[in-house]
């Protein structure tokens, strides 16, 4: 995967920034970022994601939608791609 490239994505209009998404996802992905009067979640570092999904999962208006969850568990783009997701 593109270090620039992430499974998640955000819909900006769906978010409520609730900030479940910030606080389920592991590899510290997300950040909430305020647009006019609003906040909601961004992805600030994509190449991190280790597709565990658990911010889909958490999302409770589905404003984050994912792709297919890494296989084994396995980190596919972080550093140490050799250790077990602890969301596995």
């Amino acid at each position: 995967m593109n270090s620039a490239e992430s499974p998640v994505t955000v819909d900006p209009a769906r978010c409520t920034g609730c900030g479940r998404c910030v606080a389920a996802c592991p590899e510290r992905l997300f950040s909430l970022e305020t647009s006019g009067y609003r906040k909601h979640a961004v992805v600030a570092v994509p190449g991190r994601c280790s597709r565990c999904l658990r911010c889909v999962a958490e999302c409770p208006v589905g404003a984050v939608s994912g792709g297919v969850p890494s296989h084994g568990g396995i980190t596919q783009s972080s550093p140490d791609s050799h250790k077990k997701s602890p969301c596995a």
